[in-house]
């Protein structure tokens, strides 16, 4: 596996940043509100620059190919005792020959097992490092954004980083809510 898809899967459930835009992020049909100042990072160009995310790639590269080449190790020994059995199957009484089968058909599963705890392990360590570099870069992102001024700092994707209380919108749905139930009930 290479830096890069390796990045990209770390990316996948990654938001991170502090490519700040210039111009203020307008949403899909929805009207920009010229008071707020938002701006746009991009978590993958981050993880895949800065200092840290490549030392994350690194380090998760590491692990995924010391894994993988144990797993690589135990099906290789798993082969030549296939191979191993089947030069002595003339040899062996049928009994002998279907204990050696079997513990063979044990040690394939056993494989099967460790490929699947490996896979667990590696994914488990690619979201803790994920988990470790969003949150450094909220903080980031939170010292920059309060530096500048800014009401609103979102990743690429779409999900808020950053939010000031200026850019709070919560006390105007809940009002009107409250009166949409009122006059629903009204009317009901």
């Amino acid at each position: 596996m290479n830096k890069k898809t390796i990045v990209s899967l770390v990316c996948f459930s990654l938001l991170s940043g502090t490519c700040l835009a210039d111009q203020p992020v307008k949403p899909k049909g929805a009207s920009v509100n010229p008071d707020i100042k938002t701006r746009v990072i991009d978590s993958q160009e981050l993880m895949a620059k800065t200092e840290k995310g490549k030392k994350t790639a690194d380090e998760l590269q590491e692990t995924y190919k010391k894994l993988a080449e144990d797993v690589q190790n135990q099906n290789k020994e798993l082969k030549k005792a296939v191979r191993d059995l089947e030069q002595k199957k003339g040899m062996l009484s049928k009994e002998a020959f279907e204990k050696e089968q079997e513990a063979i058909l044990a040690k394939r599963d056993r494989l099967g097992t460790m490929s699947r705890e490996y896979e667990e392990k590696y994914r488990r360590a690619a979201q803790r490092a994920t988990e470790d570099m969003v949150e450094d870069i909220v903080k980031v992102v939170e010292e920059i954004a309060k530096a500048e001024g800014l009401d609103e700092v979102r990743d690429k994707s779409g999900r808020v980083l950053y939010a000031s209380n200026k850019a709070d919108y919560t006390e105007k749905v809940l009002k009107r809510m409250d009166e949409k139930y009122s006059s629903d009930k009204k009317t009901a």
